[in-house]
Parts: C-alpha cells; sequence; structure tokens
C-alpha cells in the first residue's frame, strides 16, 4: 500500500511522484510512482534526481504541513544531512547525538 505525497522525482527523463527514497535491505532505492497513480516501481537512488528537495521536506499532503525526514518520511526534529544536504533525522543521517 502507499500514501499520497507531493515529492516529485525526475527519473530518465520523466517525471514521476516520489513515495520513498532512502535505505533498503537492498541499498539506497527509490520507490517511484506514475503522476496517474497507474504504477509503482523501485530503482536505485543513484539514478533518479529528486525535482523539488527544499520542499520535499514538508508533507503538505497530510495537511498538517509538517517537516518529514527525507530518508524515512516521519516528522520529528530535522537537521541538514553533511553527505547530501536533506532534511532528516539524526538517526537517518549518522550525526552523533549530543
Amino acid at each position: 500500500m502507499t500514501t499520497a505525497t507531493n515529492r516529485t522525482a525526475e527519473y530518465k527523463g520523466h517525471s514521476y511522484r516520489l513515495l520513498y527514497l532512502g535505505q533498503t535491505k537492498y541499498g539506497k532505492r527509490a520507490h517511484l510512482q506514475f503522476m496517474d497513480g497507474s504504477k509503482d516501481f523501485w530503482v536505485d537512488a543513484s539514478l533518479v534526481r529528486e525535482k523539488s528537495a527544499g520542499e520535499s521536506s514538508t508533507n503538505r499532503a497530510s495537511g498538517r504541513g509538517r517537516a518529514t525526514c527525507a530518508e524515512c518520511g516521519r516528522p520529528g526534529e530535522l537537521v541538514s544531512d553533511l553527505e547530501d544536504g536533506m532534511m532528516k533525522h539524526r538517526r537517518c543521517c549518522d550525526i552523533e547525538p549530543d
């Protein structure tokens, strides 16, 4: 089951809805969906370019406008990841706790 999201990504020159971008048991992967919702699929994350990285950290589809982690998709206190600059929980981006 997938959830609606306002995050978009480009893959092979086409725009897709970005359902998930992060670590899986198969490595760093992206879960993409056709914009009309007809199909979804997984690809290697290095082949995907998130179109609106700044906007993607806010999940407005939930109606709350709360910031969500780029790695796990959950709301909470976020920091900028030193490796890719995306907003994530400390535990999701390997930053040592204070």
